[in-house]
């Protein structure tokens, strides 16, 4: 287990065994922002699990979470999560599709990854394939990510129609969450959550043991239930949180819904909106008499077609 001591304080355990397969390839890893030399306000850990019956499977997990934490530290903290970890990610992937069509004993090499970015009061998820990402928060768990799985039409997923390295390019999912403190974080393969119910997974979290315990937990209760892959987990706890900056205001105003747009004469937040200015093709604005604190404002609405675009909101 380790601990964060910069602001951003973290608890972090994990659990991986072969189960009945003859070799365990899934990987996952975790690096502590304040290890650095260079101290940074982050915490990074991924999970990958290479594609069964592929050659090269466990080299491709484990160069895909070492290369996601070691590059994601190299490029500079200012630029934004979602692009520094997708410049990462495509870049391993290039390298595990070449390597899987050049080398014959690599044939066919691919991943699964899901990648959690921890920086100042946001998380970020990048990820591609079937391991999973699960926050408790409070007495509430959700899953973070969406499997990206064919249906082989008995009711039970298992082949993957997206990877790392399988293609030339890779299409990946990007999502952010608020983080409070106390939440709790799960990465886990399919060995785990194939195995498990989502309920059953909710009760172990809900214990709070520490964060090692918590995985081997999961781990083993997998193994029980007859998982028939490797089963890893991996526990990340919130123990403290820096100061809110720009970076998380903004990541929440992302989460807010926009709501339908006003028309004249209506009151949004003791502002009565008197005159229509102009109506364009993503906003409306008004003039609007401020009814608490006097004085005339200029106010502008979104429209619901802005919401797929970050930029404008």
């Amino acid at each position: 287990m380790a601990t964060i001591e910069t602001g951003m304080r973290a608890s972090v355990g994990f659990a991986s065994k072969t189960g009945p397969r003859k070799d365990n390839e899934d990987f996952a890893g975790a690096l502590l922002g304040a290890e650095l030399p260079e101290p940074r306000q982050e915490l990074i850990a991924a999970i990958a699990d290479g594609i069964g019956g592929a050659k090269g499977g466990r080299i491709a997990a484990e160069t895909a979470v070492r290369g996601f934490l070691d590059g994601f530290c190299d490029l500079p903290e200012t630029m934004e999560v979602q692009r520094a970890g997708s410049k990462i990610i495509n870049a391993l992937n290039g390298w595990i599709n070449t390597m899987g069509r050049q080398d014959p004993k690599l044939t066919g090499m691919g991943c699964t990854l899901t990648a959690l970015v921890l920086r100042g009061r946001t998380a970020h998820l990048l990820h591609v394939g079937d391991t999973r990402a699960y926050r408790l928060s409070g007495e509430r768990m959700t899953c973070l990510t969406t499997d990206h799985v064919r249906q082989d039409g008995t009711g039970r997923s298992n082949t993957l129609n997206r990877a790392l390295g399988v293609e030339t390019e890779v299409r990946l999912d990007y999502a952010t969450q608020p983080v409070a403190l106390h939440d709790r974080f799960l990465l886990c393969s399919d060995g785990v959550h194939g195995f498990l119910p989502d309920e059953t997974i909710a009760d172990i979290l809900r214990e709070r043991s520490a964060p090692e315990d918590t995985a081997g937990a999961l781990v083993a209760t997998a193994l029980r239930s007859g998982s028939t892959d490797n089963c890893t987990a991996l526990v990340l706890d919130v123990v403290a949180l820096p100061a809110t900056g720009s970076a998380d205001i903004t990541a929440a105003i992302l989460q807010l819904p926009i709501i339908p747009v006003p028309v004249r004469g209506e009151t949004i937040d003791g502002f009565v909106l008197t005159a229509l200015i102009s109506d364009g093709r993503y906003t409306r604005l008004f003039g609007a008499q401020d009814d608490i604190e006097g004085g005339i404002v200029a106010l502008k609405f979104p429209k619901p077609e802005i919401a797929s675009f970050d930029a404008y909101r």
